[in-house]
């Protein structure tokens, strides 16, 4: 050895937790770490509608990628409330936040909140209290109050194998009952 002289330090290795950031970085998202115990390291990442798997080296540096799908396009407001609606939620309330949209919706008698991702993911639901109907004597007083007259109520319904048409006045008074034909 005749002689040495430093230069610079050696580049450390990363952190496989840091495979996400060093893809978003890159532009990528919706990432998914597919081998983080050796090198070189799998992801599988949305760059625009591509879905590409990506190889990156113990530096972080990504070395290849390579096209194996596409990748769903962002939902619009009108979409998640009809993908909501088809799982069975109700009196939907939609914010959009930077990172999908937060709903407040309710699920038979449960009040949920929901986080739906930007591409109609649901990500998480949360119970938040219970939903609550209005009666009928409500739902006739705000008719009233929209100039509705002579209002009456009619429930259908089966009743020892017939199907049967009650109606009501606004006391809950029957008024009528009509069979309708077989249950």
């Amino acid at each position: 050895l005749r002689g040495q002289q430093r230069v610079g330090t050696c580049r450390a290795a990363i952190d496989p937790q840091q495979i996400p950031d060093i893809l978003a970085d890159a532009g990528f998202d919706r990432i998914r770490v597919l081998q983080r115990r050796r090198t070189p390291y799998l992801a599988e990442a949305c760059l625009g509608e591509r879905l590409v798997e990506v190889s990156i080296d113990q530096y972080g540096e990504i070395r290849n990628r390579q096209r194996v799908g596409r990748c769903a396009s962002a939902v619009s407001r009108e979409d998640v409330i009809a993908q909501l609606q088809e799982a069975g939620y109700s009196n939907l309330d939609l914010k959009q936040s930077r990172d999908g949209w937060r709903v407040n919706a309710c699920r038979g008698v449960r009040r949920v909140t929901v986080r739906v991702d930007s591409y109609g993911d649901i990500l998480s639901e949360r119970n938040s209290g219970e939903c609550q109907s209005q009666t009928v004597l409500d739902m006739l007083k705000t008719l009233e109050s929209r100039g509705a007259e002579k209002l009456e109520a009619q429930v259908e319904g089966c009743f020892r194998g017939n199907r049967y048409r009650w109606v009501f006045d606004r006391l809950g008074n029957r008024t009528g009952r009509e069979r309708i034909g077989r249950c």
